[in-house]
């Protein structure tokens, strides 16, 4: 939007001001690391890290469940913001650079709101809930964004017209909000579900994982995208998010959506 608005050079301005506001204010973090003196790195410990890691999550059946479900939406999720939207947005319904960039960063800015939502009411609603609502929502929301890509309600809003633009403006901004509810939730969940000892090797694994399933994503969208129509492509996103929302939220272990929970057990006993 920035982009289009004031140009590239404002943009670049913008970008290094932020770098260095950035870097400044990491001058006032207070980082006191707890080192063992005694530990050496070498091969056999890194090797033994790495399988304490993997036998932990072999473990963890809640964990395990996080992982996949995230795998599933990271593919089919990031392909479809990453390739069809910017494909549908300019060559399918036909908006200016101007619009696009706007309809972008919409999904920015409902990422920033539900941030600032989910730390105000993350006191009154459980964890299991937050993980629930932001689960149905995106899927929910998503599903509707591929509903209006079809050519029948594109030519019902006469293309790129400002009532169609804002309203998938909404809906981009409605799916930032429940987008920030999911991932910061699942983030959440995850962390509290593993030991300190063993949090950065089983993070770290985790996401090396999505590094990975991400670019297998997008360059499976770019193939099919030259194959089948992208209005049938992103439904089919859509549904592949909703079976996996679905089977997440009906076989989950209790741990994965709610592990405060588990662990407030395990003290009781």
């Amino acid at each position: 939007a920035i982009f289009g608005l004031a140009g590239i050079r404002i943009v670049f301005i913008i970008d290094g001001i932020s770098f260095l506001v950035s870097a400044f204010s990491e001058l006032f973090i207070s980082y006191k690391p707890h080192l063992e003196k005694s530990s050496k790195l070498n091969f056999e410990k890194t090797k033994k890290d790495i399988v304490q890691g993997f036998s932990f999550l072999k473990k963890s059946k809640g964990i395990n469940y996080l992982i996949t479900f995230a795998a599933v939406v990271n593919f089919f999720g990031i392909a479809s913001i990453s390739v069809l939207l910017p494909y549908i947005f300019i060559e399918g319904i036909g908006f200016s650079d101007n619009q696009f960039g706007i309809l972008q960063s919409s999904i920015m800015v409902g990422i920033l709101i539900g941030n600032i939502g989910l730390s105000i009411i993350s006191g009154k609603l459980g964890k299991k809930q937050i993980v629930t609502y932001g689960l149905t929502a995106e899927a929910a929301i998503f599903t509707v964004i591929g509903i209006f890509f079809y050519p029948v309600l594109t030519d019902i809003f006469s293309g790129a017209t400002n009532l169609f633009f804002g309203l998938f403006v909404i809906l981009l901004i409605g799916f930032g909000i429940s987008n920030a509810f999911l991932r910061t939730s699942i983030q959440t969940n995850m962390q509290l579900m593993i030991p300190n000892e063993l949090r950065a090797r089983v993070l770290s694994a985790y996401s090396f994982s999505m590094q990975i399933i991400a670019p297998v994503g997008v360059f499976a969208a770019g193939v099919f995208l030259e194959i089948v129509p992208y209005y049938h492509l992103f439904m089919f996103s859509a549904i592949m998010i909703i079976i996996a929302t679905a089977i997440f939220l009906t076989r989950a272990p209790e741990e994965a959506l709610n592990p405060g929970m588990i662990q407030a057990r395990e003290m009781d006993i």
